[in-house]
C-alpha cells in the first residue's frame, strides 16, 4: 500500500473533488460548473507506462447555464520530485479518455467532449517545470512566420496546476474543510508535525460515527502516510476490503509507532546531552587541577582539546591528584585517544 496510491484514491470521493474545485477560485471556467452534477466515469488507461494508472476517475460535470458538460481528470502527484514532462502525461490521460469514449460510442453528435486536467501536486520541492506542453519542445532558430508554420497542428495542453506547497492551507477564520485538512497533515514539516497536525483536525473527525466510506479512506490514506519503518503493510485492494474499525486499529498501531518511536529518539538524545555535561564537567575539573598543583600545567592543557569518553576524563583527573611532579603526565597523552570496553559511554 504506497502513499500515491492512497492519495489518488482520496479522489474517488465526490466530496473532495468538489472542495478541489473550490480551490480554484481564480478560474472562471470552474465558476461556470456546476459541482453538484459531478459524476464519475470509471477509466482505463492501458498504454506502456501507465500499469499503475489503471483505475483513475474522470468526472463528467454539466455548466450552471446550459446542458452541455466537461470532462475532468483529477491528478493527484505525490511524488518527491517533479516531473520535467507531466503536461506530457497530460496529454497522454486525455488521449486516452477520448479513445475510451469513443469505444463506449459515448460521444455528443459525434464529437469529442472538452476535458480539463487538474494536477494537484503534494511534493516537498517547489515545481520548477513548464505546465504548457508547447514550453517543453525545443524551438529552433528559425524566422517568426516558419515557427508559426511549425506550431500549427502541434498539440497543447495547459493543466490547472495546484501546487500545495504554495497553498494557505489553513485560514484562521474560518473552519477547513476536509482536504485542506488532509493537505494541511502532508505539508507538515516532519513527522512530529504532522503527527500533532492529524490529532487536532483528523482525528476527532474520524471519531464521528458519520460518512464512514470516505472516513475509511482517510483511514487508509493516513495509514500509509504513518508507515511504519519496518513490518507488512496490507496491499491497496486488502484495505480496501477492511472494515472502518479494522482501518482504525491499523491508524492507531501505525501512529503509536511513530510515537514512541519520537519518544525514544527523544530520551536517546537526552541521555547524549547529560552525558556530554558530564565530560565537560570532568574536562574543566582536570583543567582547575592543573592549573592548581602545577605552576607549568597550562602548557599541558593543549594536549586535552579533543573531546574524549567520560571514563578517559576520569583517568586523567586522577592522574593529575596523584603525581608528585608534572614529569610524571607525560603519559596523558596517550589518553586523549583512549577509547572505553564496551557498555560505557561515548562522546
Amino acid at each position: 500500500m504506497q502513499l500515491d496510491e492512497c492519495m489518488r484514491l482520496l479522489f474517488q470521493h465526490p466530496e473532495l473533488v468538489m472542495q478541489l474545485l473550490r480551490m480554484l477560485t481564480d478560474a472562471p471556467w470552474v465558476d461556470a460548473l456546476d459541482i453538484t452534477t459531478l459524476c464519475p466515469v470509471r477509466t482505463t488507461f492501458h498504454t506502456e507506462g501507465l500499469d499503475g494508472r489503471h483505475g483513475d476517475l474522470a468526472w463528467k460535470i454539466n455548466f450552471k447555464d446550459s446542458n452541455e458538460s466537461v470532462y475532468l481528470l483529477v491528478l493527484a502527484e505525490p511524488q518527491s520530485t517533479p516531473e520535467p514532462f507531466m503536461s506530457l502525461r497530460i496529454l497522454t490521460y486525455h488521449c486516452l479518455l477520448w479513445q475510451q469514449l469513443i469505444r463506449q460510442d459515448d460521444l455528443k453528435e459525434g464529437e469529442l467532449p472538452m476535458a480539463k486536467a487538474i494536477v494537484l501536486y503534494t511534493g516537498k520541492r517547489p515545481w520548477t517545470y513548464a505546465h504548457d506542453l508547447r514550453r517543453c519542445f525545443r524551438v529552433p532558430h528559425v524566422s517568426e512566420e516558419v515557427l508559426a508554420s511549425l506550431w500549427q497542428g502541434h498539440p497543447q495542453t495547459v493543466p490547472v496546476f495546484v501546487d500545495c506547497s504554495r497553498l494557505k492551507l489553513l485560514d484562521a477564520d474560518a473552519v477547513p474543510d476536509l482536504l485542506h485538512r488532509i493537505l494541511a497533515v502532508h505539508a507538515a514539516s516532519g513527522i512530529d508535525a504532522a503527527l500533532e497536525t492529524a490529532r487536532v483536525l483528523l482525528l476527532p473527525w474520524l471519531a464521528d460515527p458519520e460518512f464512514l466510506e470516505i472516513k475509511r479512506t482517510v483511514g487508509i490514506w493516513l495509514s500509509a502516510f504513518f508507515r511504519p519503518r519496518r513490518g507488512k503493510m496490507p496491499t491497496l485492494i486488502e484495505a480496501q476490503k477492511m472494515r472502518f474499525e479494522e482501518v482504525r486499529a491499523m491508524l492507531a498501531k501505525n501512529m503509536n509507532y511513530w510515537e514512541e518511536d519520537l519518544e525514544r529518539v527523544g530520551r536517546e538524545h537526552e541521555a547524549k546531552g547529560e552525558a556530554r555535561g558530564e565530560a565537560r564537567g570532568l574536562r574543566l575539573a582536570v583543567k582547575m587541577a592543573l592549573e592548581a598543583r602545577f605552576p607549568e600545567g597550562a602548557r599541558f592543557w593543549s594536549d586535552f582539546l579533543e573531546p574524549c569518553e567520560i571514563a578517559a576524563w576520569e583517568s586523567i583527573l586522577q592522574m593529575v591528584i596523584k603525581v608528585d611532579n608534572i614529569d610524571q603526565l607525560g603519559s596523558l597523552k596517550n589518553l586523549r585517544y583512549a577509547r572505553v570496553t564496551a557498555g560505557r559511554r561515548q562522546i
